[in-house]
């Protein structure tokens, strides 16, 4: 495969290939649009082919109907000129406008490419955040999967601060439909089981062992969790309404969501894979406390359109 920065990868257009998503991903990938077997109308032109163009600006009609149509795309959605990459290639050469790609694409962590299309490095994942859940959930995709499937799912993650409490919602609504398509129900399941049992603290976890250690019985710590007082008042912990149904399960719920990342969605979540963070999260508190594997079940979720969150815990 050519390097990212090369001539070769400077398409007709003035696109420069090198930094394509299609070029960067590691499957289906693209090998520039000067490929053979690369369908392209721009490529395939009547008078680029009759009069063996370089690039477009060579012909009479530049910038044609066709350009215009794909530079505004670009400009619009990318902040990228197909029209002004190629009068800079007219002036000053395609040596220059290498040297200006490489200094405008060339990732400044790792040495890598950022791609035109979502402003990530497929090599070190710049651009995605790296603080906060969002950045905690990052990180474990990072671990588990590949670059480049890191890229898709944390899609518009960069802007991702910026975001008001709606459209943070939805950023992970989305990102959840993306997860579960690119790595199947159980793998996406384990990624926010993970991602729960990291947001489980120091501190609960120290709580729910010392609640247990002081307990007689199973009824007894459950008694202490859910009358756990916090500032001087009864705030429960893990709902605050914790039962226990037999020797080896306890049921519980919420009766709102208390995830501030999903709580002001304005539509329900399509899967419920974002709520496996909540049962990774009881997971890590309850084994802490008995110190042995526990398996949570969802039951039923707030953001699925149920009126309250319902789950089993088994040990």
């Amino acid at each position: 495969m050519k390097k990212p920065f090369e001539p070769e990868l400077i398409a007709p257009c003035g696109m420069n290939c090198g930094i394509c998503a299609a070029y960067l991903r590691d499957k289906r990938k693209c090998f520039g649009c000067k490929s053979r077997d690369k369908k392209c109308s721009i490529r395939n032109c009547e008078r680029y082919l009759k009069n063996k163009f370089r690039f477009c600006y060579e012909c009479d009609s530049f910038p044609c109907e066709r350009i215009k149509r794909l530079d505004k795309r670009y400009r619009t959605k990318y902040e990228m000129s197909m029209i002004e990459n190629l009068e800079f290639i007219r002036k000053k050469g395609i040596t220059k406008f290498i040297e200006n790609e490489i200094e405008r694409w060339k990732c400044p962590e790792c040495g890598g490419v950022i791609c035109v299309h979502n402003k990530n490095c497929y090599r070190c994942g710049k651009g995605v955040p790296k603080t906060g859940k969002i950045g905690r959930f990052a990180k474990i995709l990072k671990k588990e999967t590949n670059e480049n499937t890191l890229v898709k799912i944390m899609r518009d993650s960069d802007r991702y601060e910026s975001f008001n409490n709606t459209k943070k919602a939805t950023w992970w609504r989305d990102a959840m439909v993306r997860l579960e398509n690119e790595l199947g129900r159980d793998n996406a399941q384990e990624i926010m089981l993970a991602c729960g049992q990291k947001c489980c603290g120091e501190s609960h976890r120290k709580l729910a062992r010392q609640y247990w250690q002081e307990s007689k019985n199973l009824k007894e710590f459950i008694d202490k969790l859910n009358n756990h007082i916090y500032r001087g008042q009864v705030s429960g912990i893990a709902g605050g309404r914790l039962k226990v149904k037999d020797a080896h399960t306890i049921t519980g719920g919420y009766d709102q969501c208390y995830c501030g990342q999903v709580k002001h969605t304005t539509e329900p979540f399509p899967n419920d894979i974002y709520c496996h963070c909540a049962a990774g999260w009881l997971k890590m508190l309850f084994e802490s406390a008995f110190e042995k594997p526990v398996n949570v079940e969802i039951i039923q979720s707030i953001l699925n359109g149920a009126d309250s969150c319902e789950f089993l815990i088994n040990f």
